[in-house]
């Protein structure tokens, strides 16, 4: 990715938070890379989907960020039903049902 010195997808989701509303508290944001490493750490909770790239495994101590075993698409269900554990049984999707692009 090639982004301005002060872009960031943290940026992005503290504005996203500010023009809605919305506690940045609540959001729930999702990454795989070291693009995503400001928004992560941000005062969201985070997934990290299984197929990260190593760049990022060292959040694993971070105690907001919850680490996925599941890829893509999956990964980010696996995540949401691990925060909130009331929706786990409508995530439960098989996984032929899943696409990633």
């Amino acid at each position: 990715d090639i982004l301005p010195i002060r872009a960031s997808k943290g940026h992005a989701i503290r504005y996203f938070s500010y023009k809605w509303s919305l506690p940045v508290e609540h959001c729930l944001v999702a990454g795989d890379s070291g693009n995503d490493i400001e928004m992560l750490l941000g005062d969201t909770l985070a997934i990290v989907v299984g197929n990260h790239s190593q760049e990022i495994a060292h959040l694993r101590d971070e105690t907001q960020v919850y680490f996925a075993k599941a890829h893509y698409a999956a990964g980010i269900m696996e995540g949401i039903a691990h925060y909130q554990p009331k929706l786990a049984h409508l995530l439960a999707a098989p996984k032929e049902d899943l696409v990633h692009v």
